[in-house]
Protein backbone atom coordinates (compact mmCIF):
# COMPACT_ATOMS: atom_id res chain seq x y z
CA UNK A 1 0.00 0.00 0.00
CA UNK A 2 1.38 3.34 -1.01
CA UNK A 3 0.12 6.32 0.95
CA UNK A 4 0.54 9.77 -0.60
CA UNK A 5 1.23 12.21 2.24
CA UNK A 6 2.15 15.11 -0.02
CA UNK A 7 5.84 14.25 0.09
CA UNK A 8 8.10 15.95 -2.44
CA UNK A 9 10.52 13.77 -4.45
CA UNK A 10 13.58 15.48 -5.88
CA UNK A 11 17.01 14.40 -7.11
CA UNK A 12 20.22 15.39 -5.39
CA UNK A 13 23.91 14.64 -5.00
CA UNK A 14 25.70 13.50 -1.86
CA UNK A 15 28.30 16.01 -0.70
CA UNK A 16 29.61 14.33 2.44
CA UNK A 17 28.82 11.73 5.06
CA UNK A 18 27.87 13.04 8.48
CA UNK A 19 27.69 11.33 11.86
CA UNK A 20 25.21 8.53 12.65
CA UNK A 21 24.59 7.55 9.01
CA UNK A 22 23.30 10.94 7.86
CA UNK A 23 24.41 12.64 4.66
CA UNK A 24 24.72 16.20 3.44
CA UNK A 25 23.02 16.64 0.05
CA UNK A 26 22.83 19.32 -2.62
CA UNK A 27 19.50 19.33 -4.43
CA UNK A 28 19.45 19.48 -8.24
CA UNK A 29 18.01 22.63 -9.72
CA UNK A 30 18.18 24.46 -6.39
CA UNK A 31 20.96 26.12 -4.48
CA UNK A 32 19.89 24.29 -1.33
CA UNK A 33 21.79 21.95 0.97
CA UNK A 34 19.89 19.55 3.22
CA UNK A 35 20.55 16.73 5.68
CA UNK A 36 19.15 13.30 4.79
CA UNK A 37 19.26 9.72 6.04
CA UNK A 38 18.79 6.50 4.05
CA UNK A 39 15.41 4.78 4.12
CA UNK A 40 14.88 1.58 6.05
CA UNK A 41 14.97 -0.61 2.93
CA UNK A 42 18.33 0.89 1.92
CA UNK A 43 19.74 0.11 5.38
CA UNK A 44 18.22 -3.38 5.31
CA UNK A 45 19.77 -4.18 1.92
CA UNK A 46 23.09 -2.54 2.90
CA UNK A 47 23.20 -0.18 -0.06
CA UNK A 48 26.37 1.88 0.14
CA UNK A 49 26.32 5.62 -0.47
CA UNK A 50 29.43 7.61 -1.35
CA UNK A 51 30.07 11.31 -1.88
CA UNK A 52 29.26 12.19 -5.48
CA UNK A 53 26.43 9.65 -5.84
CA UNK A 54 23.14 10.79 -7.40
CA UNK A 55 20.14 9.92 -5.25
CA UNK A 56 16.39 10.47 -5.07
CA UNK A 57 15.26 12.24 -1.90
CA UNK A 58 11.83 12.43 -0.30
CA UNK A 59 11.15 15.74 1.46
CA UNK A 60 8.46 16.54 3.97
CA UNK A 61 6.60 19.77 3.09
CA UNK A 62 6.50 20.80 6.77
CA UNK A 63 10.29 20.58 7.27
CA UNK A 64 12.05 20.67 3.86
CA UNK A 65 15.53 20.90 5.40
CA UNK A 66 15.50 17.20 6.36
CA UNK A 67 14.91 14.34 3.93
CA UNK A 68 14.98 10.60 3.37
CA UNK A 69 17.08 8.98 0.64
CA UNK A 70 14.85 6.50 -1.16
CA UNK A 71 16.85 5.55 -4.28
CA UNK A 72 20.46 5.53 -5.46
CA UNK A 73 20.95 5.95 -9.19
CA UNK A 74 23.31 3.52 -10.91
CA UNK A 75 26.67 5.18 -11.58
CA UNK A 76 27.68 4.94 -15.23
CA UNK A 77 31.35 3.99 -15.58
CA UNK A 78 32.11 4.72 -11.93
CA UNK A 79 32.71 1.19 -10.65
CA UNK A 80 36.12 -0.46 -10.92
CA UNK A 81 36.39 -3.19 -13.54
CA UNK A 82 36.84 -5.95 -10.92
CA UNK A 83 33.42 -5.14 -9.44
CA UNK A 84 31.49 -6.81 -12.27
CA UNK A 85 31.75 -10.56 -12.79
CA UNK A 86 33.76 -11.48 -15.87
CA UNK A 87 32.10 -13.16 -18.81
CA UNK A 88 34.81 -15.84 -18.89
CA UNK A 89 34.50 -18.64 -16.34
CA UNK A 90 37.57 -19.03 -14.17
CA UNK A 91 38.90 -22.44 -13.28
CA UNK A 92 40.75 -22.63 -10.02
CA UNK A 93 43.22 -25.43 -9.41
CA UNK A 94 43.66 -26.49 -13.06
Amino acid sequence: MVKDDGKIEIDGEILQELWFGDYSLKLDGMDMQIKASPSGKMKQNKIRLLPGDKVKVELNPINPGVGRITYRYSPQGKWPIWWFPSSKPTSFGK
